[in-house]
Order: C-alpha cells, then structure tokens, then sequence
C-alpha cells in the first residue's frame, strides 16, 4: 500500500508538472468519456428504466403477432379482451386502454387534452392510488352507467387549480355530461402523457368483433406465477377465440413482455443503439489521441526511466507507473466526463420532450444513478487500457545501452513515429466514420424539408375536430352537413381564402388498410396490397392542387344515394392495374365498421406524401400509394380542416375557433398548425440526431486535428537539430515543408481510405433512419472527405511553417 501511495503521490507531481500536458489529455478523454456516459444513461432512462409503479416488473404487457406476415405490435381487440379477462388464471389483475384525445369542457372555452378510455383493471394492475376521490371501478364501466372522469394533477393544477372541491363538480366529456371522481398523484400520466381518463366503453356484441376498437392489454402476474406460464395460457386462450370466430382473425400469436419494453417505441431503442456505436467511436478516437499523447511524453522521460532502470527498478515496476499515469489522467477524465453526460442527458431528455410523440414522461429523466456510477467505473478502467497499456508497454522495454548511447535520439523518434503514425490513421478512419454519418442525416434532414409533398401546402392552416357527440355518431348525414356548413363558413369568413375537410393531411400520421381487385380473395387478408384510405370534401384536390391525371375526381353528384365511387392515386393505379387503365375497375376496401364494399375507380391523381411522421424510420420508406373516398359518402368522428390564408396562417386560428363554437360550443379545435409546422414535426427528430452526429464529429474531428498537430509538433521539436542543419545549408522552405508534411498527408490519405470503407459499414446501420438518401450517397462521402482533408492539411502546415522559421542560431541553443 505504502508503494501505491508513493507511486500515486509521484504520478501527481509529475502530472501538476506539466499543466497543460494533464488539461490537454483530461479534457480529451473527459469528451470522449463524456458522451458514451451521456448514452448509456440515456438507455438506461428510456429502454432499461422500470416504470415508477409497485413491483414494475410484475406488470405485463400482452400483445399479438401475425406469424404470416410478421406484422408486430397488434393490439387486442376489444372482444377479444373480455374473453381472454374472464378465462385467464395467471393474472392477478387485468386491464385494457386505449389513447387518444378527449374532450374537456366546461365554464371555460372547451378543450382537447391527451387521454385514454380505461377498464377498471388498469388501475389495480399498475397499483397506483389518487390523491383526491376515486379511480374508475368496476361500476363505472357498466352499460348506461353515468359518465365519470379522473384528472391529472397537472390538468388539476393548471385548469382548477388544485381545488380539492373539483371532486364531484358536473363537466362535459366528449359532449356528454359526466362527473370528476378524483385527481392522480403528480407525475402520473399513464401510459405515456395523458391527463385525463375515462371509463371504455365495453357495450359490443359478438356480431360487431371485426368493427370493435382494439386496444392495449396490461396485467399483474399472479403470485407463484411467471411470464412464460401467461404468454402460455394467453396463446392457448387466443386460439381458442380464433377457433371460435375465424372471420374474426387478426392475429395468431401471442406476446407477453415487461410492460417498460412496451412503453418505449422500438424507434427509439433502435436509433439510441446507433448513438451508442457512434459515440463509441469518439471514445475510441480520444483513446488513440491520448495514447498518442502519453507516448510522446515517455519518450521525452526515456533517459530518466532508464537510469532507473539500471539503478534496479524492473520493467513490471516501470510499466505499472506508466499505467498508473494513464489511470490518473482518466479518473480526473471521467469526473469531467460525468458533468458534460448530465448537461447533455438534460438537453437531451428536454429534446426529446418536445417531440410530437415523447416517451414516457416518467423516463424523460436523467440520472447519475448506481447504475451509471457502475459503467463509469468499467469505462474508467477500459480507457485506462485502451489509452496507457501500449504507452507504458512500448516504454518499459527500450533497450538501455542504445538509449544511452543514442542520447534520446534515433530509436526513441523512431520508435514513437511509427506508434504515433498508427494511432493517428486509427483517429482519421473513425472520425471520417462519424463525419459521414453527420453528413448523411443531415442530407437526410434536407430531403424531408424540402420534400415534395404532391400537395400545394403554401399559405395552409390545420385545425383537427372530434365529433364526439351521440347525434353525430347516430347518423352520417348530420355529420356530413356539419362539415360542409363548416367548410362554407370557413371560406367566407376573413382573410381565408378557401377551405377542405379532410380525415387525413399530408405529412401527418396515417392508417392503412387493405384493397382488393377482382381476382383477389378477400378472406386472405395477410397477403393483399395495403394502401391508406382518405377521406376527402369535393374541392379537396383543387383546394392542394393535387393534379388529375386521368378520370375525374369528385363532384356534389357524389352523395350517399348514388354509386359507391373512389379515387386512386397513380402509384396504387400503376401497382394494381400496370398494364391497364385503372377507370372503371372495381376495389373491395373494408369500412370502418368491418364490412367490406365495392367502389368504382372514376380517377387517377398525383402522388402525395402522408405519412410524415414515420419517415426514415422503416416502414416510412416504403411506399404504398393512397385511395380517396368523398365525404358524402363516408363515415368517421374525426376530421380536419385546411384553410388557405391570405396572410400568415396562423393570424387566423382565433377566426377557426370561433367558426367552429358558432357550429358547436362543445367542440375544440386542437393541433393548429401550418402545413409547415407539420414539415418541420416530420423532420424534427432527423434535426435531434443530425445536431447529435454533428456533435460527435465536430469533437472527432478536433481530437484528431489536435492529435496530428500534436505530433508533427513533437517531430519539429525532436528535429529541430536537422532542420537547422538542412536551413544552413540553403534548403529550400517547400523542402523543409515537404518533409515535416510529406508523412501527415501519407497518414491523412491512408486513413481516409480506411475510413471510407468502415464509414459504408457504418452506414448500413445508419439506413434505418435515412430518407430518400442512399447509405452511399456520394455528395456526403465527397463533401466529408473534403472537409476532413481541409482541417488536416491546416493541422499539418502549421507545425510545417513553425519548421521554416528554425535558424541554424536557434538549433545550436535547443542543443
């Protein structure tokens, strides 16, 4: 202990020593180790993190799968549910749910808050209890029972503030009259962001199972159970109700996981695992450039280590003193380290809140926890190696008598050029890797802002609508005259030019469902062509200037009495019929109540880009074309309206909300934005990962520009002898030059070639999240490549210059 100590204690003076030395590697290996904290407790916040409820991980969640297609992720329907809920034994509790929107209203202006209809079950299974009144019992969800809400203790907070007599107050909940029962502990906002919940409505019959909403299954497991025995018995259970109600079937396999793994979007998890090999790269890069770094430092002490060498010290004592001095470096790194994670975990975590669809809020916390303690202990000790063991190795074994008889030169410079050489090639690869893929999110960034959406979306303001109302879901017709009162006002009221009413937008979320030609057999639902439905007002492609291409599109003739008609967009047109017109064909689509109709196609339209929320993560690369259907001939609850502005949109969404209470004083209008607010929510989250990337290859690229100066520094320094030598004797400055720069550039163009190949490895993991981008886009390879090459050349020449300067004078007194 006493020898530690002693060595601990030399190590620090030797370090105080040289200041800038210590800063410069600490500081370094502080980024490096910095950011693969920052993304481990990101992991363990968002993917690893238990939800905060009594015994977490008891809590499952049951889902389905379609082994046929391998479709994942289906949610249960709501028979489905009831049957699985009466028969199960392995549950101690169970419960269903489903999220949306849910209007709220009552002597203030109504509004529309994030929700979700709730069985009774849901809150005995997570275990948590209200601060005030009630949560929803088994009662409530009986048929014909008065409606009831419970709120959360934000909404509570915000619009009651925190009165405790709210409980019992009378409100309006989805144009119905209801009670409040109680108020949610704060921070409760299951299962993601909700702040209200209402009872489900379980009023199905068994004629109605394919119409019947679907929704998430959560439960407890029993005690002396497991979650193997539920996924079990769950699939024995779902093959039985296939059996029973084979039109029914939507999935044949069951999936029981922990409730936390369900919770988080697979998006996130997977893109999360792509920062971490990034980030590991900067790691790796801050190792090299230390190791770089401590090697040029032990060869400056060379003489000292080898006079005590002579003197008896072993080559193991020696080493171990190098390694010690790298051991050091990183703990006073990591501590760095640990304050640059939390300020980039909070910025993170705070990004990723202002999504359109955030985790958890429970996860959206990061913490230097035991957890993250834990892995900066192992990284601690995996960079002590990765930056000291070659160092301290390469300097405990130089041979002493050719030191000595060398006086420090020769060997040593060699010695320390062909180490330094490597590392610096290993630095340039990786950061070219990380470069390269700044680059291609960033292309990928540029690709969906400037996106052709097939749509005229200049001047454009949304508003959405949800017709809760019994009147409106009793009867279609008096939606349909709702809607079409509203888009006639709308046009006329000022500074409006014109209005739509549509059940979908461009560049917002979508479903999908499947089509049918002629030939095809509806029965086999796994393997027809999905596209997604929109329903559409008459002047709807006029209104976006959605070109014709064939046919014609819809006219006021188009009313519930007349022919069942559709039109398609070219690329479904083209996928169904290829070698044929598509007018006049037929397609069978199922509706939303779950019966199945014949259209007549009476046109083909352009192209437009819907799904703007998923793209460049899977399935929003994949085309699938889209089908309208007139309003007049449709049914639905939920609707938005686009507004052309003569100014700027949003000058006018008090003239939308006032429109709409004219027409109904229950109904809030919610998500008012532009067209290109919607643009700027489809990219949002290619902007967070290309600052990201951007990040990790702005400090790649200063590690490695640092490291290359570094040591053409150290090798002006080590030469300044010759290089006065070669001025005296009339050596030209481009010679000199020339030969400090000559083996840089040689490192510059290995590396990049290295790199390159590595940066379409990497790529291909980075295809995930791209659009409309190859993984091998040449302008991000060649714009990377040139960047890269214009910072190393200026990291080479200014040693280069610092050469030139050397007089003959000046190296007899360095001598």
């Amino acid at each position: 202990m006493q020898a530690l100590l002693f060595d601990l204690r030399h190590t620090l003076r030797s370090l105080l020593n040289q200041p800038f030395f210590t800063l410069t590697t600490v500081v370094m290996l502080g980024m490096g180790l910095g950011l693969v904290l920052f993304m481990f407790g990101a992991i363990q916040s968002l993917v690893l993190q238990s939800p905060p409820y009594p015994n977490a991980d008891q809590i499952a969640h049951f889902g389905l799968r379609n082994s046929v297609t391998g479709e994942r992720n289906i949610r249960v329907g709501v028979n489905t549910y009831l049957d699985i809920a009466e028969s199960q034994q392995s549950l101690a509790h169970i419960g269903a749910f489903y999220s949306g929107t849910i209007n709220l209203s009552d002597q203030q202006r109504p509004t529309r808050f994030e929700g979700s209809n709730v069985t009774h079950g849901v809150f005995e299974t997570l275990g948590i209890n209200p601060v005030l009144g009630r949560v929803i019992n088994e009662q409530d969800m009986q048929v014909g029972a008065p409606a009831v809400a419970v709120l959360g203790y934000d909404l509570w907070q915000q619009r009651y503030g925190g009165d405790a007599s709210v409980i019992g107050r009378p409100v309006r909940v989805n144009s119905r009259n209801a009670t409040i029962i109680g108020v949610m502990p704060e921070g409760f906002r299951f299962p993601e962001r909700e702040d209200i919940w209402i009872p489900m409505n379980l009023d199905v019959l068994d004629g109605t199972r394919n119409s019947a909403p679907t929704v998430e299954v959560i439960g407890r497991i029993a005690a002396g159970k497991s979650s193997a025995q539920a996924e079990t018995e769950f699939q024995a259970l779902l093959e039985r109700v296939n059996q029973q109600y084979p039109q029914a079937r939507r999935a044949d396999t069951a999936v029981v996981k922990p409730l936390a793994e369900n919770m988080v979007s697979e998006i996130y998890a997977r893109v999360l695992n792509i920062m971490l090999a990034a980030v590991s790269l900067v790691l790796l890069v801050a190792c090299a450039n230390v190791a770089g770094l401590l090697s040029a430092r032990a060869a400056t002490k060379q003489r000292e280590r080898t006079i005590r060498s002579v003197m008896g010290a072993t080559r193991w004592r020696l080493f171990w003193e190098g390694l010690l001095e790298a051991g050091v470096i990183t703990c006073l790194a990591a501590a760095v380290g640990l304050v640059i994670a939390k300020l980039c975990g909070n910025w993170f975590m705070s990004a990723l809140a202002s999504t359109e669809h955030p985790p958890p809020s429970w996860a959206l916390h990061f913490h230097i926890d035991a957890y993250l303690i834990g892995i900066t202990i192992v990284a601690v000790a995996l960079t002590t190696l990765l930056s000291g063991f070659v160092p301290a190795w390469r300097s405990s074994k130089i041979p002493e008598n050719q030191i000595m008889r060398e006086g420090g030169h020769g060997a040593i410079s060699s010695g320390l050029g062909r180490l330094g050489k490597c590392l610096i090639a290993i630095e340039i690869a990786l950061s070219l890797v990380l470069l390269v893929s700044a680059g291609l999110v960033i292309r990928t960034v540029i690709q969906i802002e400037n996106i052709d959406t097939g749509a005229d979306v200049h001047r454009t303001l949304t508003g959405r609508l949800a017709l809760m109302d019994q009147h409106y879901r009793s009867d279609a017709r008096v939606t349909t005259q709702f809607l079409e009162r509203l888009q006639e006002d709308l046009s006329n009221a000022p500074g409006i030019a014109m209005a739509t009413v549509t059940d979908t937008l461009p560049m917002t979320n979508v479903r999908r469902g499947w089509v049918a030609t002629a030939n095809m057999d509806i029965e086999d639902e796994d393997h027809l062509p999905m596209s997604v439905p929109i329903v559409v007002a008459d002047n709807y492609f006029n209104f976006f200037r959605i070109p014709l291409v064939s046919g014609r599109v819809f006219s006021q003739h188009d009313d519930a009495e007349s022919e069942l008609v559709m039109v398609v967009s070219q690329d479904l047109a083209q996928r169904l019929w290829p070698q044929e017109s598509a007018e006049g064909k037929t397609l069978t689509i199922k509706t939303g109540s779950g019966a199945t109709e014949t259209r007549t196609v009476i046109g083909v339209v352009g192209e437009v880009e819907y799904d703007g929320q998923d793209l460049g993560f899977g399935s929003g690369n994949v085309r699938v074309g889209a089908y309208y259907l007139p309003l007049t001939q449709s049914k639905g609850q939920f609707w938005s309206v686009a507004i052309h502005t003569l100014n700027e949109p949003h000058t006018v969404a008090s003239v939308l909300r006032d429109v709409v209470a004219r027409q109904d004083s229950d109904m809030p209008v919610y998500w008012i934005r532009s067209m290109d607010d919607w643009i700027e929510i489809a990219s949002f989250r290619h902007q967070l990962l290309a600052t990201i990337f951007i990040g990790f290859g702005i400090v790649a690229l200063c590690l490695t520009a640092s490291g290359l100066y570094a040591l053409l520094s150290y090798t002006v320094t080590r030469k300044t002898r010759e290089i006065g030598v070669h001025r005296a004797m009339g050596a030209p400055t481009w010679v000199i030059v020339r030969n400090i720069t000559k083996d840089s550039l040689l490192q510059v163009a290995v590396g990049s070639f290295v790199g390159l190949g590595l940066s379409m490895l990497f790529a291909q993991l980075l295809s995930y999240v791209l659009f409309d981008v190859s993984p091998f886009d040449p302008v991000s390879f060649l714009l990377a490549v040139l960047f890269f090459a214009l910072v190393c050349l200026t990291a080479s020449i200014v040693p280069a210059f610092k050469a030139v300067r050397i007089t003959p004078m000046q190296a007899l007194r360095y001598e």
